[in-house]
């Protein structure tokens, strides 16, 4: 089959990534929306920074040196981890216990200890208030680090945060802030297992999601809550092992209304933004802004099994529209999870190429083939090329929309600011999506018809050519020969 071309992989290279995040933490009420404000500040700035040691808990978007790869299977897929998380800190008087867990925080390499950390689980089980906010607090400073996850769940921190949760006699700016820390620890996926098999726990995460109850009373409207519920479970969407208990318990079902309505909304408003640092400053915009990339970003994980297509594919065509909105957003996060989602679902059967077809999505792929975004063009383009080997109606409605165009300028014209890893990998995508374009007629006239003879012609001609991509310009060439 003709895979979808995944990110590079991990280690050294790193691997293209939507966004990173720094988490800021805020000892009192006075100074808490300020350095909220603040914190998306340095986020948003944050967006093309260089991974490294010690950081919050993700890697950010930036440019791998080897390029991207090409191997991959569309249905078991890439894994691409939404982040970009509203940390905030209860009301608590923490004196200089929160400027240490700040410093241990800051130090990757600091070994947390482990009788500290049972204490401040079980103080959040404390009868006081007080207690409560003082363990969340310092817990939020410790979760965002991906280097401190092995130590908090060995202490069995997670299990008191879900507690905190579930307690609906905890005033909700403790159960929002431990919300937070959860969701924080959803990016190491050894925690998953306990937190989907935990019904009481996601059925208020799904209230959060909702705005339901008591969680539409908290912070900002319910509105934080909200976005840490839908962050949570995004990280839960990108781990297939979770998606049956996710649909078993109703929590894809409600991703994916919810992702249809949000996107459908944004659309009529023109809410979007490229950054957070554009969206208006209020809390309301900026929270609504996060909650469609999570969404967005829980349906592209949802797409990457045959379960999760089939709970998209429920929803008929009202989904399938809005996540092809989402590809002509001006939220470049939004376009990759947009783009990324479509062409899972159109990658795998002709009954799913049918379904994005009825919803009109098809032209949104052939727009992808050509965004700034390098990961998202590799979704588009290998979507294409699945397609055209399916053939049928499909592959005629993309060459209508100028699909052998869109791969040949994907081909040849390098985006502004690109580095030229990233080029040579956007370049080998486009190549190997031609050669399963060029083994159907109809699709080997339009690349012949836009002069993609000469255009390979001319690329055999570079002398900083890598073999790689040599071998596969003369190989196209050969199949539209």
């Amino acid at each position: 089959m003709h895979g979808l071309e995944t990110p590079p992989a991990e280690a050294n290279h790193g691997r293209l990534r939507p966004f990173s995040y720094l988490a800021l933490d805020v000892p009192n009420n006075s100074s808490m929306r300020s350095c909220r404000r603040a914190s998306r500040w340095i986020r948003s700035a944050l967006l093309n920074a260089t991974s490294r040691p010690g950081v919050p808990a993700s890697a950010p978007l930036h440019a791998a040196e080897h390029g991207l790869t090409a191997e991959g299977d569309v249905a078991a897929a890439f894994h691409l981890t939404p982040l970009f998380p509203s940390s905030f800190a209860a009301a608590a008087i923490l004196g200089g216990a929160v400027a240490g867990a700040l410093s241990i925080a800051c130090c990757a390499e600091e070994r947390l200890d482990r009788g500290v950390l049972q204490q401040l689980a079980r103080d959040l089980s404390s009868n006081l208030n007080a207690d409560k906010e003082r363990a969340v607090s310092m817990l939020s400073t410790l979760t965002p680090y991906m280097e401190h996850h092995e130590a908090l769940l060995e202490a069995d921190v997670l299990i008191c945060i879900m507690k905190a949760v579930e307690d609906e006699t905890i005033i909700p700016q403790v159960r929002v802030l431990a919300l937070c820390c959860a969701a924080d620890l959803m990016k190491d996926k050894t925690a998953h297992h306990g937190t989907v098999c935990s019904h009481a726990f996601l059925t208020m995460v799904m209230a959060a999601l909702k705005s339901e109850g008591a969680w539409g009373e908290g912070p900002e409207d319910g509105l934080m809550a909200r976005s840490h519920a839908c962050r949570l479970l995004s990280e839960l969407c990108s781990d297939g092992r979770c998606h049956p208990i996710l649909i078993e318990e109703g929590a894809a079902r409600i991703l994916v209304e919810q992702g249809a309505q949000v996107a459908i909304e944004s659309e009529k408003s023109g809410s979007t933004y490229a950054s957070v640092s554009a969206a208006p400053a209020n809390y309301n915009a900026i929270h609504n802004m996060e909650v469609e990339r999570y969404l967005s970003a829980s349906l592209f994980g949802l797409a990457s099994s045959a379960a999760g297509r089939d709970t998209i594919a429920s929803a008929e065509a009202r989904i399938v529209r809005g996540m092809a909105t989402w590809t002509c957003s001006r939220d470049p996060i939004l376009q990759r999870y947009g783009v990324g989602g479509i062409a899972r679902l159109a990658s795998v059967s002709a009954e799913n190429v049918a379904l994005v077809q009825r919803a009109g999505a098809l032209p949104a792929l052939v727009k992808g083939l050509n965004i700034p975004d390098a990961q998202a063009q590799c979704f588009a383009s290998g979507a294409v090329g699945r397609i055209a080997e399916i053939g049928g109606e499909a592959a005629s409605t993309l060459i209508q929309h100028g699909a052998a165009s869109g791969l040949l300028q994907m081909l040849t014209e390098k985006q502004a600011g690109q580095p030229n890893g990233v080029f040579r990998g956007v370049q080998r995508c486009a190549l190997r999506s031609m050669q399963a374009c060029s083994r159907t007629f109809v699709m080997q006239q339009a690349l012949l018809s836009v002069g993609a003879n000469a255009a390979l012609q001319e690329i055999l001609t570079h002398a900083d050519l890598s073999q790689e991509l040599q071998s596969l310009t003369q190989d196209t060439l050969q199949l539209l020969s």
